[in-house]
This record gives structure tokens, C-alpha cells and sequence, in this order.
């Protein structure tokens, strides 16, 4: 069974921590994360490597994970939508557990 995605908008500032708290509880709870996936904006994805702001190699790197099919758009007909987030494919996935176990192509 493929996870289901969830969107929280990130329109309202006043609910950052709400969305960051709801963000981490999904990524850490196994059974939950089993059932659904949780998707990153690329200022969230940078955010979540430890730098201020998005840079023009996450950039490059985001552009070369879409163009080997490791991600893919949540909004594909819209992607340059300030909404857009990212999701881990089954190709993505499959590397990501690879890489996990040592096993990385």
C-alpha cells in the first residue's frame, strides 16, 4: 500500500509550529509513517540541512534528483508554484534504504 500524502499549507505564519510539530510527529512514529508521507518545500529541505536559506547548489541538486526520477513534484503540473513540495519516489525510496544499509548503488 502506497502512503498517503498530506499537504499543511504554509501560508499562515502563525501556525509554523504547529506544522513543524505535526512534520515531526509523522517522521518519527513507525506505524503512522508507514501510512503516510511527509513531503519538504525546498526552503523546509534546506532549513532541514542546516542552512538559512536555499542555496543554488540545493538548487542543482533538487533539478538533478527530479531529473534521475529519486523526486518528484507534489503539484507536477505546477512546478513553479510557490507551493510546491517534494516527495520521494519508489526509485528514491529504494536508493534512500539502499544507502540506509550500505548497499548504495
Amino acid at each position: 500500500m502506497k502512503p498517503i500524502r498530506i499537504f499543511i499549507s504554509s501560508v499562515q505564519t502563525e501556525f509554523a509550529q504547529e506544522r513543524t510539530a505535526l512534520r515531526d510527529y509523522l517522521r518519527n512514529d513507525p506505524l503512522i509513517r508507514r501510512f503516510f508521507d511527509v513531503f519538504l518545500s525546498r526552503s523546509e529541505l534546506s532549513k532541514e540541512l542546516g542552512h538559512k536559506k536555499a542555496s543554488g547548489q540545493l538548487y542543482n541538486i533538487v533539478r538533478d534528483l527530479l531529473d534521475d526520477q529519486m523526486i518528484a513534484y507534489t503539484l507536477p503540473d505546477k512546478p513553479r508554484s510557490p507551493r510546491q513540495k517534494y516527495q520521494l519516489t519508489d526509485k528514491g525510496r529504494t536508493e534512500l534504504e539502499n544507502l540506509k544499509s550500505g548497499n548504495a548503488v
